[in-house]
């Protein structure tokens, strides 16, 4: 199970940042709009038909939750064996919630090479990829309960206000790396071919992690 698409909240009449060809849903009110791009497959569904739905049923841990259950999330990781651990953080049976800028900045933050896979990184090291994950999301989450914020962009992994400087390494193939100065390499992984970007320096290939 893989997260694909996206959702930005707009202003109503405010110019959507993506191709009208690339809406699948509208959700909206007087003030404002959310829109579902590149969805491939939508469905709605009443509260007491949650339980049921067995793709909902499967999720890992979700890893925005106040009530994160870790051991678990760890338990599933250590279920995926040969696979990167990019790739299992993006298995939504494993944890929920994770896309692919964040499995390239989890893994640059915890010095994991992309092709290390499972069985060859720690626990220690599968929880510290966890804590970043989690930290990282939840430092682009609003308060629903304060105000609506209207779509900026990507999301923001740096601390730095500059749009330009928001990431580490996503999206900055052949650029320096902001730690290191090496330059950013971007690679396909998995089985989805997905682009995944890594400081050569600060992420070595290892034996284990």
């Amino acid at each position: 199970m893989r997260m694909n698409g996206s959702w930005h909240v707009y202003r109503a009449g405010e110019r959507w940042q993506r191709a009208r060809r690339d809406m699948r849903i509208v959700v909206a009110t007087d003030a404002y709009e959310a829109v579902a791009f590149s969805v491939p497959v939508a469905e709605f569904l009443r509260e007491r038909d949650l339980q049921r739905q067995e793709d909902l049923r499967e999720m890992g841990p979700d890893l925005l939750s106040d009530d994160f259950d870790r051991a678990e999330a760890l338990r599933r990781l250590r279920e995926q064996g040969n696979v990167t651990v990019g790739d299992a953080l993006l298995n939504q049976r494993v944890v929920a919630g994770a896309g692919n800028v964040y499995r390239s900045e989890v893994l640059f933050l915890c010095g994991i090479h992309p092709r290390a896979t499972v069985d060859v990184v720690t626990d220690a090291a599968l929880e510290e990829a966890l804590s970043t994950a989690r930290r990282l999301m939840r430092a682009n989450v609003v308060d629903p309960q304060s105000s609506i914020v209207t779509y900026t962009g990507y999301r923001r992994t740096t601390r730095r206000a500059d749009p330009a400087e928001r990431l580490w390494v996503y999206g900055r193939a052949r650029k320096p790396c902001r730690k290191c100065g090496a330059p950013i390499r971007v690679v396909r992984i998995g089985p989805y071919a997905r682009l995944t970007y890594y400081c050569p320096r600060c992420q070595p290939v290892a034996a284990t992690y």
